[in-house]
């Protein structure tokens, strides 16, 4: 016994043309799709491709966060991936364990994602040391101060704004006492 499907070559095939501008909402007591009406029984939109591109523009800029996001987080593997082996050939020269801790932080703040835990952790353990007068984190920070000192300072030759070049003078004096302070307590 076999199945004849003669009958369906007899069946006219049409394209229904309806409106497909009208959102559509499903009643289940007639199992029908009829497009939703407001309270006054009139569309929400005149076209739904306002109500259509306001959706797309959504979905566009969710889109973009995401692709930012996965970038970052991607640049965030590269980044940790550096600092580890950074670490390993660290320990083969004999680096000081301070700055080893310091870039394993770092490591631990890139594979985390949280910018903040680095940043924190480095600041505790300057405090911790710098009041124990352990000298390398005061050599570390003497480093960054003398770093930021020549950045101010080349800032100071091209800034033309007198209230800029102000606030940059009063930024060099502060990071000169404070390079004075450190030498102080590294001698």
């Amino acid at each position: 016994m076999g199945l004849d499907f003669t009958a369906l070559n007899n069946i006219p095939l049409q394209v229904a043309k309806k409106d497909f501008t009208e959102p559509i909402s499903y009643e289940a007591s007639n199992l029908a799709l009829k497009p939703e009406k407001t309270a006054t029984g009139q569309n929400t939109a005149p076209s739904g491709q306002a109500v259509h591109s306001h959706r797309l523009d959504r979905e566009k800029e969710e889109r973009a966060r995401i692709r930012e996001m996965y970038s970052t987080y991607q640049e965030n593997i590269r980044r940790a991936g550096g600092c580890r082996s950074d670490i390993l050939k660290g320990m083969k020269r004999g680096e000081a364990p301070l700055a080893l801790l310091l870039k394993a932080l770092e490591c631990i703040s890139l594979m985390t994602g949280d910018p903040h835990y680095y940043n924190q952790a480095k600041n505790d353990l300057r405090d911790i040391y710098t009041s124990l007068e352990y000298e390398a984190p005061a050599e570390q920070e003497l480093q960054e101060v003398q770093e930021r000192l020549s950045k101010l300072t080349e800032a100071l030759e091209r800034e033309t704004d007198s209230s800029s070049r102000e606030r940059i003078y009063k930024a060099i004096q502060s990071h000169k006492k404070k390079e004075e302070n450190l030498l102080k307590l590294i001698s």
